[in-house]
This record gives C-alpha cells, sequence and structure tokens, in this order.
C-alpha cells in the first residue's frame, strides 16, 4: 500500500490561513520544502479561482487546483480536468427565492461572480460574525476582493441568461433567520440537482448534486494516475469531510467543529498554531501521527 503524502490536499481559510488572514513564516517554509522535495501540494478550497491562486504562488506551489468546493478541478498546467455545473433554471429559481428576500446572492462561473448589490458587505458580516466564524468570514471577504476585477451585479436572475460558461456554485448570506426561509423553499421547490456544502447553521453554499472537494481531488488523482491511498487531506470546516473521510490520511485541524475531528485519522492544532505546518514537517520527516494508524 502507498505511503500517504504523496499528494497533499488542504484547505486554505482557517487551514492555511490564519485568523489575521496571513500565512505564518513556519507554514509557508514547511509547504515550500514540500514542494521541493516532490511532494504535490493541491489546494483544495471553497474559494474561486483568481484567489486559490494567489495562493498557490505563495506557498510556491505548481499543483494542481480544487476550486468552488469541488465544482472544478484544474491541472498543475491549468488545464480544466472538470467542471460540474448547476442547472441554470434551478440557479435561476434560487437567486429569485434569495433576492425576494432581500437577501446577498453569488452566482458563480469558474472566472466571475455574479453578486447581488443589496447591502453585500452588511449581510456577508452579520451572517459570519453571528456565527462567530471570524476566520471564515475573512476567507469571503478577501475571496471576492480577489474577484473584484471579475464581479458582475447580479440585481435580477434573468441577468443570468447572460452568462458565458456553465454556473457552478451559489452562495446566499445574510442574518439566520431569513436565509433559512430561504433554504427552506429551496428544498421545497426544487428536490434534486443540487446539494448544500455547509449545514444549515453555517451557512448556505450550493454545488451540484455529487460534487465536493472529494470529488474535485478525485479528478486530480485520475490525471496523475494516483490513488486516495496517497493522499493526504487536511481541513477544518464542513466542506472538507468528504475529502477527510476518503483520504489516506485525513487530518482535523483544531479549530474544526467537533464532528469533523471525531471522524479525522488525526487532529492537529487549530490554525494560529501552526498546526498544518505541524503535520507536513512530520510527514517529511517520517515521523508518525497520533491516530493515524487506524486508518492505514
Amino acid at each position: 500500500m502507498a505511503v500517504p503524502g504523496r499528494l497533499l490536499a488542504i484547505d486554505i481559510d482557517g487551514t492555511l490561513v490564519r485568523s489575521d488572514f496571513s500565512i505564518s513564516p513556519r507554514t509557508l517554509r514547511a509547504l515550500r520544502l514540500a514542494t521541493r522535495s516532490g511532494v504535490i501540494v493541491c489546494l483544495a478550497t471553497g474559494r474561486p479561482l483568481n484567489s486559490a491562486l494567489r495562493f498557490r504562488r505563495e506557498i510556491g506551489s505548481t499543483g494542481p487546483i480544487v476550486v468552488l468546493d469541488g465544482a472544478a478541478a484544474l491541472s498543475a498546467a491549468g488545464e480544466v480536468l472538470e467542471q460540474r455545473p448547476l442547472d441554470p433554471g434551478l440557479v435561476k429559481g434560487i437567486a429569485a427565492l434569495a433576492l425576494r428576500e432581500r437577501q446577498g446572492v453569488a452566482v458563480q462561473t469558474l472566472e466571475r461572480v455574479y453578486l447581488s448589490r443589496r447591502r453585500r458587505v452588511h449581510l456577508m458580516a452579520t451572517h459570519w460574525l453571528h456565527h462567530r466564524m471570524a476566520v471564515h468570514w475573512n476567507g469571503w471577504r478577501h475571496a471576492f476582493w480577489d474577484l473584484r476585477q471579475r464581479r458582475t451585479t447580479l440585481r435580477r436572475p434573468s441577468d443570468l441568461d447572460a452568462v458565458a460558461g456553465p454556473l457552478v456554485k451559489v452562495s446566499i448570506f445574510g442574518p439566520f433567520g431569513p436565509v433559512t426561509r430561504v433554504r427552506a423553499e429551496i428544498v421545497r421547490r426544487f428536490p434534486a440537482g443540487y446539494r448544500f456544502t455547509l449545514p444549515e447553521e453555517a451557512g448556505t453554499e450550493i454545488v451540484a448534486e455529487g460534487t465536493s472537494k472529494a470529488s474535485g481531488i478525485e479528478a486530480v488523482l485520475r490525471h496523475l494516475g494516483l490513488g486516495w491511498e496517497d493522499v493526504v487531506a487536511v481541513g477544518d470546516n464542513w466542506n472538507d469531510r468528504e475529502m477527510i473521510a476518503r483520504a489516506g490520511l485525513g487530518v482535523a485541524m483544531g479549530n474544526a467543529p467537533a464532528p469533523i475531528r471525531a471522524q479525522a485519522a488525526h487532529v492537529t492544532g487549530s490554525v494560529d498554531e501552526d498546526g498544518l505546518a505541524d503535520v507536513v514537517e512530520k510527514i517529511l520527516a517520517g515521523l508518525p501521527l497520533p491516530g493515524a494508524s487506524a486508518r492505514r
């Protein structure tokens, strides 16, 4: 059996990026050494492509990328290995519900985000800070900042008729009560064809049915001729649970929700304690990670 570590799949917000929106020098050193040592470092994120590419440059990786919660996977050279589109009629219906409730909505393609103008920053802040997810609020804010030249205002669902390229992800944000109503109405009106990447209390993000970071990594593995037994996956949030479960070594950050930590083979320190660096350094040194043997 292969030793996990040939491909390192890592989340960005809350895993690579600390709560002050920086990457620690220790983590940068570890990841750059991993790349020089032949480890394939694959960012696997809910962020859009432009944002993920910026972090790939910063950590010195030349590996593939999984973006938009697995809705798109790209090779190291930038070839699109897989896209998983949502049905356009479904997306327009969801956007109409969110706009009717006066909530923020973002519809994303691989290259562009269509973002409702209405109180968008206030709504994003209210939602994420309500749930005390400061790291992930930072992630949203900076992800959309990265897209400032690729952002189109979404005023009405019909604006999506002119979109070029597949619609791959929808995010709805705002106060918990109205967003919950929108989510319940989505479930009532649209019984199939999509999945929520987060539990109700943590947010509403929607991708095509069967899509996850794990499905994106699967496309990368097929391209590289590797298997899940070669993978170390590190993450901290609900949208990381599938890749953590399938990896040869699944690692949860110390700041992950309890159910994510419980399913992981190993739990490392929090993002602000350089938990990712600790994992990478141990892998490169050939040192065991407590709890990992049960999954191998």
